[in-house]
């Protein structure tokens, strides 16, 4: 897991693997059919055919996930933090393969 501590927040290294955690579910509760005849793919029929796991595994990411990417986006937002002043984050698109 990957974090920040530093006074004026975390900007482009931050990871909320919570994010991340919840689109690569959310992508897996939408994928129709697994193709191919290899191990991995045998290994997601059998998740698939169990329906959508409740947490993001290592073996998930194994098999499922060939790469994670981040894009900055244009747009950006005013984070709120409990214990000092709001500060400004960029937004990112992931995109998984």
């Amino acid at each position: 897991m990957l974090g920040c501590f530093g006074e004026k927040g975390c900007h482009k290294f931050a990871v909320k693997t919570w994010m991340v955690d919840a689109v690569v579910l959310a992508a897996f509760e939408e994928l129709d059919a697994v193709s191919g005849t290899g191990d991995g793919s045998k290994r997601m029929k059998e998740i698939k055919a169990q329906g959508t796991p409740e947490t993001v595994e290592y073996y998930f990411l194994a098999d499922a996930v060939k790469s994670i990417t981040f894009e900055g986006t244009e747009g950006t937002r005013m984070q709120k933090h409990k214990h000092r002043e709001p500060t400004e984050e960029r937004d990112y698109t992931l995109s998984m393969e």
